[in-house]
């Protein structure tokens, strides 16, 4: 399962493929309880391994926190094919959160 950590603040993507997938889920998680961040979850119809400037939209609204969503990772659905996810972490300032993305298959 590809995935991807942060451990500052910003913002790193997974290409997926939207060719051969139907879509997909994305997972994130946190490193440890006393980690601080903030983040928010998008994706892009734009390839962006082709486009330079890729546009992200959010696939959630929610700004989710270390401190509400520790114990309990996000998880979301994404019933149609894109072409990366994306985490935006706006406040990192212990540990890392690691986003992974699981695709479902073409067909």
């Amino acid at each position: 399962m590809p995935s991807i950590t942060l451990s500052s603040v910003g913002t790193a993507y997974l290409p997926t493929d939207y060719i051969g997938a139907k879509g997909a889920t994305v997972g994130v998680t946190f490193s440890t309880s006393t980690s601080s961040a903030a983040y928010q979850l998008q994706a892009t119809l734009d390839d962006p391994m082709r486009v330079t400037s890729p546009t992200w939209f959010f696939i959630s609204t929610t700004t989710y926190t270390s401190s509400t969503n520790f114990d309990q990772p996000t998880i979301m659905q994404i019933l149609t094919p894109v072409a990366g996810v994306r985490i935006n972490s706006t406040g990192l300032s212990a540990g890392s959160i690691t986003l992974r993305a699981l695709q479902n298959a073409g067909g």
